[in-house]
């Protein structure tokens, strides 16, 4: 342990996730589907334009980021708002459907998230007028049975 003034991370007390592992094909889909739908909502909210509805649930990643980083409370919110504002209408966002995207978790059983192939984020739109895409990578935790935007 190394000694520091930051908080412990909400995930190292969260639940632990499925391991992929151990998972049948039947539950990794399932589990796929379970986290798509999750982010096709906020996906879908962010392009309608109603970010402000989404915005809540990125309050720990938030949180956790400002005090990281030292910033005063509310500037990664802002940061992350304007970032929607300001690139997923530069963009064409790639639909969350069916089995384009996967569960995957990592090694600590921690954190899990849907990446497209080779573990490309799950959430990611192609630039309408120019080459290029960005991806908006989405981590998630567990805790009682909720999954949890952490990351």
């Amino acid at each position: 342990t190394i000694p520091n003034s930051l908080p412990l991370w909400a995930f190292f007390n969260s639940d632990d996730v499925p391991s992929e592992a151990d998972l049948s094909d039947e539950e990794f889909w399932e589990l796929s589907a379970e986290l798509r739908d999750h982010l096709k909502i906020i996906q879908d909210k962010i392009i309608a334009g109603n970010i402000d509805e989404i915005m809540t649930l990125f309050d720990e990643r938030n949180n956790e980021l400002d005090t990281a980083f030292y910033y005063s409370s509310g500037v990664m919110k802002a940061k992350l708002k304007d970032a929607f504002e300001t690139d997923l209408p530069q963009l064409d966002m790639l639909e969350l459907t069916g089995r384009n995207v996967k569960y995957a978790n990592e090694s600590s059983l921690k954190l899990a998230s849907i990446y497209r192939a080779k573990r490309g984020s799950a959430m990611v739109g192609n630039f309408k007028d120019s080459q290029g895409s960005i991806g908006f990578p989405i981590m998630f935790r567990k805790q009682d049975g909720k999954w949890i935007i952490t990351r």
